[in-house]
Protein backbone atom coordinates (compact mmCIF):
# COMPACT_ATOMS: atom_id res chain seq x y z
CA UNK A 1 0.00 0.00 0.00
CA UNK A 2 1.44 3.36 -1.07
CA UNK A 3 2.73 4.98 2.44
CA UNK A 4 1.14 8.24 3.89
CA UNK A 5 4.23 9.86 4.10
CA UNK A 6 5.11 9.53 0.24
CA UNK A 7 1.65 11.25 -0.43
CA UNK A 8 2.46 14.11 1.77
CA UNK A 9 6.17 14.60 0.15
CA UNK A 10 4.65 14.51 -3.58
CA UNK A 11 1.56 17.16 -2.54
CA UNK A 12 3.97 19.18 -1.64
CA UNK A 13 6.00 19.30 -4.60
CA UNK A 14 3.06 19.95 -6.51
CA UNK A 15 1.92 22.94 -4.39
CA UNK A 16 5.53 24.67 -4.83
CA UNK A 17 5.88 23.54 -8.10
CA UNK A 18 2.12 25.52 -8.89
CA UNK A 19 2.99 28.83 -7.17
CA UNK A 20 5.26 28.92 -9.46
CA UNK A 21 4.61 31.03 -13.02
CA UNK A 22 6.20 30.47 -16.03
CA UNK A 23 7.98 33.00 -18.57
CA UNK A 24 5.43 33.44 -20.94
CA UNK A 25 2.01 33.13 -17.96
CA UNK A 26 4.41 36.50 -16.61
CA UNK A 27 4.81 38.03 -20.23
CA UNK A 28 0.71 37.43 -20.04
CA UNK A 29 0.39 39.23 -17.12
CA UNK A 30 2.48 42.31 -18.29
CA UNK A 31 0.17 41.90 -21.60
CA UNK A 32 -3.02 42.00 -19.59
CA UNK A 33 -1.61 44.90 -17.54
CA UNK A 34 -0.88 46.85 -21.16
CA UNK A 35 -4.48 46.13 -22.05
CA UNK A 36 -5.74 47.67 -18.91
CA UNK A 37 -3.69 51.08 -19.36
CA UNK A 38 -5.28 51.46 -22.54
CA UNK A 39 -8.75 50.40 -20.98
CA UNK A 40 -7.88 53.72 -18.34
CA UNK A 41 -6.40 55.66 -20.81
CA UNK A 42 -9.94 55.69 -22.75
CA UNK A 43 -12.11 55.80 -20.06
CA UNK A 44 -10.40 59.14 -18.88
CA UNK A 45 -10.22 60.26 -22.17
CA UNK A 46 -14.59 59.76 -21.72
CA UNK A 47 -14.34 61.56 -18.77
CA UNK A 48 -12.43 64.46 -20.68
CA UNK A 49 -15.04 64.26 -23.37
CA UNK A 50 -17.97 64.93 -21.22
CA UNK A 51 -16.66 67.71 -19.36
CA UNK A 52 -16.15 69.62 -22.87
CA UNK A 53 -19.65 68.38 -24.00
CA UNK A 54 -20.61 70.03 -21.03
CA UNK A 55 -18.87 73.35 -21.73
CA UNK A 56 -19.84 73.46 -25.84
CA UNK A 57 -23.45 72.89 -25.38
CA UNK A 58 -25.00 72.60 -21.87
CA UNK A 59 -23.13 75.15 -20.79
CA UNK A 60 -22.73 73.69 -17.01
CA UNK A 61 -19.61 72.47 -16.57
CA UNK A 62 -18.96 70.04 -13.61
CA UNK A 63 -15.16 71.02 -12.10
CA UNK A 64 -15.59 68.59 -9.25
CA UNK A 65 -17.32 65.81 -11.63
CA UNK A 66 -14.85 65.96 -13.60
CA UNK A 67 -11.78 65.78 -11.31
CA UNK A 68 -13.51 62.98 -9.17
CA UNK A 69 -14.32 60.89 -11.96
CA UNK A 70 -10.81 61.27 -13.94
CA UNK A 71 -8.41 60.68 -10.73
CA UNK A 72 -9.49 56.96 -10.68
CA UNK A 73 -8.79 55.74 -14.65
CA UNK A 74 -5.12 58.25 -14.26
CA UNK A 75 -4.12 56.81 -10.72
CA UNK A 76 -5.19 52.96 -12.64
CA UNK A 77 -3.03 53.98 -15.44
CA UNK A 78 0.46 54.62 -12.84
CA UNK A 79 -0.52 51.50 -11.31
CA UNK A 80 -1.08 49.49 -14.47
CA UNK A 81 2.64 50.82 -15.83
CA UNK A 82 4.26 49.22 -12.01
CA UNK A 83 2.44 45.78 -12.95
CA UNK A 84 3.98 45.77 -16.31
CA UNK A 85 7.16 46.53 -14.79
CA UNK A 86 6.40 44.20 -12.50
CA UNK A 87 5.89 41.15 -14.26
CA UNK A 88 8.20 42.11 -17.13
CA UNK A 89 11.11 42.05 -14.27
CA UNK A 90 9.95 39.06 -12.89
CA UNK A 91 9.92 37.21 -16.50
CA UNK A 92 13.13 38.52 -17.28
CA UNK A 93 14.78 36.95 -13.71
CA UNK A 94 12.71 33.81 -14.43
CA UNK A 95 14.58 33.42 -17.74
CA UNK A 96 18.03 33.98 -16.39
CA UNK A 97 18.28 37.43 -17.89
CA UNK A 98 17.63 35.91 -21.14
CA UNK A 99 15.39 38.61 -22.43
CA UNK A 100 15.46 41.98 -24.09
CA UNK A 101 13.72 44.19 -21.80
CA UNK A 102 14.77 47.28 -21.97
CA UNK A 103 11.93 48.69 -25.01
CA UNK A 104 9.52 47.59 -22.48
CA UNK A 105 10.80 49.55 -19.47
CA UNK A 106 11.44 52.58 -21.72
CA UNK A 107 7.96 52.71 -22.47
CA UNK A 108 6.03 51.74 -19.47
CA UNK A 109 8.57 54.71 -17.53
CA UNK A 110 7.36 57.05 -20.38
CA UNK A 111 3.33 55.97 -19.68
CA UNK A 112 4.33 56.90 -16.14
CA UNK A 113 5.54 60.68 -17.20
CA UNK A 114 2.55 61.04 -18.97
CA UNK A 115 0.27 60.07 -16.40
CA UNK A 116 2.34 63.16 -14.53
CA UNK A 117 1.47 65.59 -17.18
CA UNK A 118 -2.16 63.93 -17.55
CA UNK A 119 -3.23 64.59 -13.58
CA UNK A 120 -1.32 68.02 -14.04
CA UNK A 121 -3.50 68.68 -16.77
CA UNK A 122 -6.50 67.47 -15.06
CA UNK A 123 -6.19 70.39 -12.28
CA UNK A 124 -5.56 72.84 -14.56
CA UNK A 125 -8.56 72.39 -16.14
CA UNK A 126 -10.56 71.83 -12.66
CA UNK A 127 -9.19 75.78 -11.67
CA UNK A 128 -10.03 76.74 -15.51
CA UNK A 129 -13.83 75.67 -15.15
CA UNK A 130 -14.04 76.83 -11.70
CA UNK A 131 -12.88 80.12 -12.72
CA UNK A 132 -15.55 80.29 -15.26
CA UNK A 133 -12.57 80.11 -17.91
CA UNK A 134 -13.93 77.84 -20.44
CA UNK A 135 -12.12 79.04 -23.27
CA UNK A 136 -8.79 77.82 -21.11
CA UNK A 137 -10.48 74.83 -19.86
CA UNK A 138 -11.29 74.00 -23.73
CA UNK A 139 -7.55 73.97 -24.67
CA UNK A 140 -6.38 72.32 -21.82
CA UNK A 141 -9.22 69.73 -22.52
CA UNK A 142 -7.69 69.32 -25.86
CA UNK A 143 -3.87 68.86 -24.48
CA UNK A 144 -5.18 66.71 -21.79
CA UNK A 145 -6.75 64.09 -24.82
CA UNK A 146 -3.50 64.35 -26.73
CA UNK A 147 -1.50 62.72 -23.42
CA UNK A 148 -4.34 60.18 -23.27
CA UNK A 149 -4.00 59.29 -26.76
CA UNK A 150 -0.48 59.03 -26.48
CA UNK A 151 -0.41 56.32 -23.56
CA UNK A 152 -2.79 54.25 -25.62
CA UNK A 153 -0.40 54.27 -28.49
CA UNK A 154 2.72 53.63 -25.73
CA UNK A 155 0.55 50.81 -24.23
CA UNK A 156 0.25 49.32 -27.77
CA UNK A 157 3.82 49.69 -28.49
CA UNK A 158 4.49 47.50 -24.72
CA UNK A 159 1.71 45.07 -26.07
CA UNK A 160 3.55 44.79 -29.71
CA UNK A 161 7.50 44.32 -27.94
CA UNK A 162 6.21 42.10 -25.10
CA UNK A 163 5.34 39.63 -28.33
CA UNK A 164 8.08 40.16 -30.19
CA UNK A 165 10.26 39.05 -26.81
CA UNK A 166 8.39 36.08 -26.21
CA UNK A 167 8.75 35.42 -30.05
CA UNK A 168 12.76 35.59 -29.40
CA UNK A 169 12.28 33.02 -26.51
CA UNK A 170 12.50 29.27 -26.60
CA UNK A 171 13.76 27.75 -23.77
CA UNK A 172 14.50 24.07 -23.34
CA UNK A 173 15.12 21.94 -20.11
CA UNK A 174 16.93 19.15 -19.32
CA UNK A 175 14.99 16.77 -16.51
CA UNK A 176 16.29 14.27 -14.98
CA UNK A 177 14.60 11.64 -12.83
CA UNK A 178 15.77 10.88 -8.98
CA UNK A 179 14.19 8.04 -7.28
CA UNK A 180 13.89 9.26 -3.48
CA UNK A 181 12.27 7.80 0.00
CA UNK A 182 10.01 9.06 2.21
CA UNK A 183 12.99 11.22 3.79
CA UNK A 184 14.12 12.29 0.23
CA UNK A 185 17.05 10.13 0.09
CA UNK A 186 17.95 8.97 -3.03
CA UNK A 187 17.62 4.82 -3.67
CA UNK A 188 17.79 2.81 -6.48
CA UNK A 189 14.61 1.25 -8.07
CA UNK A 190 15.49 -1.72 -10.50
CA UNK A 191 11.60 -3.03 -10.34
CA UNK A 192 10.15 0.36 -12.26
CA UNK A 193 9.32 0.09 -15.98
CA UNK A 194 10.89 3.14 -16.94
CA UNK A 195 10.09 6.68 -16.67
CA UNK A 196 7.65 9.19 -18.56
CA UNK A 197 6.50 13.23 -19.02
CA UNK A 198 3.35 14.75 -19.67
CA UNK A 199 3.18 17.83 -20.81
CA UNK A 200 -0.21 19.33 -19.13
CA UNK A 201 -1.02 22.16 -21.72
CA UNK A 202 -0.85 20.21 -24.83
CA UNK A 203 -2.02 16.65 -23.65
CA UNK A 204 1.58 15.05 -25.16
CA UNK A 205 3.25 12.40 -23.10
CA UNK A 206 7.13 11.92 -23.76
CA UNK A 207 8.62 8.68 -23.45
CA UNK A 208 12.15 7.83 -23.05
CA UNK A 209 14.07 6.09 -25.88
CA UNK A 210 16.01 3.81 -23.29
CA UNK A 211 13.38 2.44 -20.49
CA UNK A 212 16.66 2.46 -18.18
CA UNK A 213 16.99 6.00 -18.74
CA UNK A 214 16.38 9.04 -16.32
CA UNK A 215 16.90 12.14 -18.48
CA UNK A 216 14.63 13.83 -20.95
CA UNK A 217 16.27 16.06 -23.18
CA UNK A 218 14.98 19.30 -24.45
CA UNK A 219 11.64 19.78 -23.06
CA UNK A 220 10.15 23.04 -23.85
CA UNK A 221 9.28 25.10 -20.87
CA UNK A 222 6.02 24.23 -19.28
CA UNK A 223 4.13 22.24 -16.75
CA UNK A 224 4.80 18.58 -16.63
CA UNK A 225 4.06 15.64 -14.64
CA UNK A 226 6.54 13.22 -14.00
CA UNK A 227 5.85 9.14 -13.06
CA UNK A 228 6.81 5.91 -13.53
CA UNK A 229 5.99 2.88 -15.35
CA UNK A 230 4.72 0.97 -12.02
CA UNK A 231 6.27 -2.18 -10.99
CA UNK A 232 4.35 -5.39 -9.78
CA UNK A 233 3.75 -4.31 -6.21
CA UNK A 234 6.01 -0.98 -6.75
CA UNK A 235 5.69 2.63 -8.01
CA UNK A 236 6.44 6.29 -8.42
CA UNK A 237 4.11 9.06 -6.69
CA UNK A 238 3.41 11.79 -9.40
CA UNK A 239 4.84 14.98 -9.47
CA UNK A 240 3.80 18.02 -11.37
CA UNK A 241 6.41 20.16 -12.03
CA UNK A 242 6.79 23.88 -14.07
CA UNK A 243 9.99 24.10 -15.64
CA UNK A 244 11.91 27.21 -15.37
CA UNK A 245 15.39 28.49 -14.80
CA UNK A 246 15.27 29.00 -11.18
CA UNK A 247 15.37 25.29 -11.08
CA UNK A 248 18.19 24.24 -13.06
CA UNK A 249 21.39 22.88 -10.93
CA UNK A 250 25.22 23.77 -11.48
CA UNK A 251 25.03 20.90 -13.91
CA UNK A 252 22.57 22.84 -16.17
CA UNK A 253 19.27 20.07 -15.21
CA UNK A 254 16.39 20.12 -13.38
CA UNK A 255 16.10 17.23 -10.79
CA UNK A 256 12.59 15.92 -10.51
CA UNK A 257 12.15 13.68 -7.42
CA UNK A 258 9.90 10.82 -7.38
CA UNK A 259 8.77 9.17 -3.83
CA UNK A 260 9.17 5.49 -4.37
CA UNK A 261 6.26 3.43 -3.01
CA UNK A 262 6.06 -0.69 -2.46
CA UNK A 263 3.31 -2.25 -0.90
Amino acid sequence: MKKITSFMLAFMLVIAAKAQLTVNQQLDNAVFAAENIQQNAQTARAVSDNLALQIVVLNAPDANQFFNNIVPALNGTLDEADNVLYWVNEANVQSGNQLSTDGIYDLAIEVQNQQGIALDLSNQIKTAVEAGNNTAALNLIASLNAVLDFQQSLANDIITVIEEVRASYQPVYDVCIRVVNNQGQEITANDLYGYYAFNNATGQYIYLENQDGTCFNALPEGTYTFDAFDGYFSGTTEVTVTLSQSLVNSQGIIVVDLVYWVE
